[in-house]
């Protein structure tokens, strides 16, 4: 089994736009790949 972490900086004020590509697009593009998420964190 392969685990990747992946760390994206947002622009300042954009954080919820970049939470929504992933809910709108980015997960629809996973499942069809068959790629599997273990969690996603955020820090403020």
């Amino acid at each position: 089994m392969l685990y990747e972490l992946r760390v994206y900086d947002a622009v300042p004020g954009k954080l919820a736009a970049l939470n929504d590509r992933f809910a709108e697009q980015t997960m629809g593009f996973f499942k069809k790949h068959g790629i599997g998420m273990l969690g996603f964190w955020t820090a403020e």
